[in-house]
């Protein structure tokens, strides 16, 4: 069951960086509990002949429930991936993550029965990975149930990530003629979490760049796994910038 919470999940609010170097220099294993992305949707001819018209009504928000997406999966490995790239930390693999029978509980502390959700803009689909709570539900879990999952897991920090990808429509008009493109772009928050208090000790927001080739799209119509896929190599962009601070 749901229960809307009047807040937007936008990174928008997370501008503060929190880089907490004695403590980070602890960690040595850390698992990446929490991940998600805003993917924005593709323009539909309604509203693409609305725009050319002037008729076009201002998105509205609404309370959103994750829908997990097979994409998020690749976006997750690769955010884990490019931490211990970054860092020398060892990630705990998604496989140990989700068989984690402490993990399974908080997931589905997180996911069933009554929930605040966070209220978002209705152009986009909150997407998250198969298994993986979002970043609103690490984001609303009090730090004793976050050291609680880090002692479980054996880690000494846990991590959680969001992402909001715009498309970039580069023409309307184009679009209209079946030449349009969509050039993903997206923007992200990295937490890190002390496993011993469940206090952040990293916090950083980045924006990516557009990625360099697009999918082409007519009316706003346009191959979703192509569409997807230019998702991750722009979240994969967004991760590289905002795990620059986090470098060993």
């Amino acid at each position: 069951m749901l229960r809307a919470l009047a807040l937007v999940l936008t990174i928008t609010g997370c501008t503060s960086k929190i880089v907490k170097t004695a403590e980070l220099a602890q960690v040595k294993k850390v698992a990446l509990i929490g991940l998600d992305v805003q993917q924005q949707k593709s323009v539909s001819k309604g509203d693409l002949l609305a725009i050319a018209t002037r008729t076009a009504s201002k998105p509205g928000a609404q309370p959103a429930l994750r829908t997990e997406g097979a994409h998020l999966e690749d976006i997750y490995k690769d955010t884990a991936k490019k931490i211990e790239q970054r860092t020398g930390w060892k990630v705990v693999p998604l496989a140990d993550l989700k068989k984690n029978a402490a993990y399974q509980k908080y997931f589905k502390e997180k996911t069933e029965g009554f929930q605040n959700r966070p209220i978002i803009n209705d152009r986009y689909n909150l997407y998250g990975a198969p298994g993986v709570v979002d970043s609103f539900a690490v984001m609303t879990t009090k730090p004793e149930r976050l050291k609680e999952i880090a002692a479980d897991l054996k880690v000494d920090a846990v991590a959680y990530a969001t992402f909001t990808v715009d498309l970039n429509n580069d023409s309307l008009l184009a679009s209209m003629v079946g030449a349009g493109e969509f050039r993903p772009s997206a923007s992200t928050s990295l937490f890190v979490l002390d496993g011993r208090t469940g206090e952040k000790i990293y916090m950083a927001s980045a924006k990516g760049p557009q990625v360099e080739k697009g999918e082409r799209n007519t009316l706003g119509v346009a191959n979703e796994a192509n569409l997807n896929r230019l998702t991750a190599q722009a979240t994969g962009m967004a991760t590289d910038l905002v795990t620059k601070d986090l470098s060993r």
